[in-house]
């Protein structure tokens, strides 16, 4: 894990560099709703930015939950955090997935 110092121009809170999977439910650009696998490579204080196979609509709400850890490797449940947000960007990677920021509009852990 890495925290990233806030660049002043562009944000006010730290963020932390982490590799989580993520189930992201929304509307893709295209208008049609689905339910993908994604994860996540930073989190923040005001939302977090995911890789997903495919573009959603910006802006657009999405639900996003996010599982710490995994319960198979350590035979205990591991906390799932439920987040309702909005797409904020979507870049294009050179992988061919897609970045995504998400700005936080309610969230709990479950």
């Amino acid at each position: 894990m890495r925290i990233i110092a806030a660049n002043a121009a562009r944000r006010q809170k730290l963020r932390v560099a982490v590799r989580l999977s993520a189930i992201v439910r929304g509307t893709d650009a295209g208008g049609e709703r689905f339910e993908i696998l994604g994860r996540t490579l930073e989190l923040g204080g005001g939302g977090f930015y995911l890789h997903l196979p495919r573009a959603v609509d910006v802006p657009s709400r999405v639900f996003v939950a996010i599982r710490f850890g995994d319960a198979r490797e350590t035979g205990a449940p591991v906390p799932l955090l439920a987040v309702r947000g909005t797409a904020l960007r979507v870049d294009s990677r050179v992988d061919g997935t897609i970045g995504v920021a998400v700005g936080l509009r309610n969230y709990r852990f479950v």
